[in-house]
């Protein structure tokens, strides 16, 4: 993949994965999936937007690499097994770290129960991130990137 269609791929990842991940937990505040969620989500889903990017882009994503390296071997890997793995990897990696954020940003946290909380967002993040990434965000960007970006 070229660095033009791997950066329009990062970018369109953290979008569809924050804005899932944001509907996603303002639901779960709001006691259920409500339909003014989905237009609200967007007041707060560009910069993290940029957050996830620039995380995924510098930090995520490099180390997601090495982790599936070590575990297979993409010359001899079916196409699938690599891009499941690597979605595993990934999330592994981009969702305790943007669990992290998270907590500093919306939880309100303090160093007495920082902790609790963070595992406690991680616990509920993780559950969602994992099949959202596998089923609906990773085809979804993947046939996107695509359609838009000629090879």
């Amino acid at each position: 993949m070229n660095k033009t269609k791997e950066n329009i791929f990062t970018l369109l990842m953290s979008f569809v994965m924050s804005y899932g991940m944001e509907l996603y937990n303002l639901s779960l505040l709001n006691k259920g999936l409500k339909p003014f969620l989905f237009i609200h989500v967007f007041s707060e889903v560009w910069y993290i937007t940029i957050i996830v990017f620039v995380i995924s882009k510098y930090f995520g994503t490099p180390i997601a690499k090495k982790m599936m390296m070590s575990l297979i071997n993409p010359k001899e890997s079916k196409p699938i097994l690599i891009t499941t793995v690597m979605a595993l990897c990934t999330v592994c990696i981009m969702c305790p770290t943007m669990s992290l954020v998270a907590t500093f940003l919306f939880k309100g946290a303090n160093i007495g129960n920082f902790i609790g909380i963070w595992g406690r967002t991680l616990m509920f993040n993780f559950i969602m991130a994992l099949p959202f990434q596998l089923f609906v965000a990773g085809p979804l960007v993947r046939y996107t990137v695509k359609k838009i970006v000629p090879n």
